[in-house]
């Protein structure tokens, strides 16, 4: 009997553990963005017609993109690594499926030593 009493316990010990766990969990995940941020972008279609960004706006602001510095293919997507006109590097990401540009990263100009510097 004392062993089914232990057992008992155990489990709503365990239960209320993971709930706990669940929770904590739920509320990083609430606390943390991890939206993209939707903007527009005007391209260059080159000989071949793969479209390069040249300019993008976020609300009413416009970056020139002055330099593409990488750019890579996903599955569902591709990838612009790009530095604009202050300096500021960016990766820019189309969803070529959803027709959608979204901003993935920036990094100030202003900032020295950055592993994504353009240098």
């Amino acid at each position: 009997m004392e062993d089914s009493a232990y057992s008992g316990k155990l489990k709503r010990t365990t239960l209320a553990t993971s709930t706990s766990l669940f929770k904590a969990m739920e509320l990083i995940e609430k606390s943390m963005n991890t939206d993209k941020l939707i903007i527009r972008v005007e391209c260059y279609a080159g000989y071949q017609g793969e479209e390069t960004p040249r300019r993008f706006f976020m609300g009413a602001k416009c970056i020139e993109i002055e330099e593409v510095i990488d750019r890579w293919l996903a599955p569902e997507h591709r990838y612009f690594k790009v530095r604009g006109s202050e300096n500021d590097i960016y990766i820019l990401r189309h969803d070529e499926l959803a027709h959608r540009w979204e901003l993935t990263m920036f990094q100030s100009g202003k900032y020295d030593g950055s592993p994504l510097s353009s240098t």
